[in-house]
Order: structure tokens, then C-alpha cells, then sequence
């Protein structure tokens, strides 16, 4: 199955974020990053949709991501930018047991991995400041999330670009071999 699916990106109220600390533009702007483009593998989990998105896909699914429209660098209105398409190639029922995966390949876990150790982004690296008083009430609604919906996917990038995107004009009549 193929799966189209948006987010917000942290250029899209975070440009000061970005600049201040080098971070990649398109990566998504909360304080567990979902999705984590950033690891080598990166990973999905249900943390912002809870049981709408992530439960329903399985290994060698695809995932289209673009940012949710808005005004971003390189055009003056209201746009997409593609970011990424992923497969899954590992499903796990719990964080613990992907962050078990990630351990066994030697690679860093994934902000969006919940376990003991391994802590979310401080506010000033995300966009929503306004939005929660502090990064432990914002992540304990996560901890729930992620008891509730335990599933994490483990994808391999097919497409993933965090600094320079294709952008997808609105009613755009270029193909799709032009827009890369």
C-alpha cells in the first residue's frame, strides 16, 4: 500500500529555531519529532495521530510525506514541499522492543522512541513554545500516546530531503520527473 500523509514542518513557525541551532528546515517541529527523518532509519510511531495513522501499516508499506501548505522559501504562495518516502521494513508492537532493534544495529534511537534514556528535544528546539508551559507536560501526553498505541515503525528512505524540496505548486501542470 501506498500512503500520502503531512506534517508540520519546524521552518513553518520555527525559522528562528532553525537558524539558531543549524537544524535541518524540514524536519517536523515537536519535541519528538514525528516523524523522525534524522536517523538513519527513520521512524514512525503514533504520537501525534494516535490510532489513525501508524497501527494500520505494515512492513513494505510507503509513505509520501509532504509538509501541510504553507509559505515556504523558494516561492512566494501558499505551497507543499515533498520531503520524504519511506518503506517500512520493520514493524514492532512497543518502542522497547524497537529500541532493542536500534541498540542491536548500533545506531542512535529515534526522538520519537519513547524508553527510559532517551529524552525529548528541549523547547527552544521546536516551534511550539507557545503551545505547552514545558517539554515534560508536552511529553507526558506522548509517554500515553506511546503506552496506548505501542506500534513503531522502523522505514528505509527512499526519497528524504530536509534542506532543499521539490516543491508541489498548487495546480501545477509539471511533471513528475520536473518537480525533482
Amino acid at each position: 500500500m501506498i500512503f500520502l500523509n503531512s506534517y508540520n514542518p519546524l521552518i513553518k513557525r520555527g525559522r528562528s529555531v532553525v537558524e539558531e541551532h543549524g537544524l535541518p528546515p524540514y524536519v517536523d517541529d515537536s519535541c519528538r519529532r514525528e516523524p523522525d527523518f534524522e536517523s538513519e532509519y527513520p521512524s514512525i510511531t503514533a504520537l501525534c495521530r494516535a490510532g489513525k495513522f501508524a497501527p494500520r501499516l505494515n512492513e513494505s508499506d510507503v509513505i509520501v510525506y509532504r509538509t501541510n501548505k504553507g509559505k515556504y522559501p523558494g516561492y512566494s504562495g501558499q505551497h507543499w514541499r515533498l520531503v520524504a518516502i519511506l518503506k517500512v521494513i520493520r514493524r514492532f508492537k512497543t518502542h522497547r522492543e524497537a529500541s532493542k532493534w536500534y541498540i542491536n544495529e548500533g545506531l542512535d534511537l529515534p526522538r520519537n522512541c519513547i524508553v527510559p534514556g532517551n529524552n525529548p528535544l528541549s523547547l527552544a528546539m521546536t516551534s511550539n513554545k507557545d503551545k505547552y508551559p514545558s517539554v515534560e507536560r508536552w511529553d507526558a501526553t506522548y509517554k500515553i500516546r506511546a503506552r496506548k498505541y505501542g506500534v513503531f515503525l522502523v522505514c528505509k528512505s527512499i526519497f528524504l530531503e530536509l534542506y532543499h524540496f521539490s516543491l508541489i505548486k498548487p495546480h501545477s501542470h509539471q511533471t513528475f520527473a520536473e518537480r525533482f
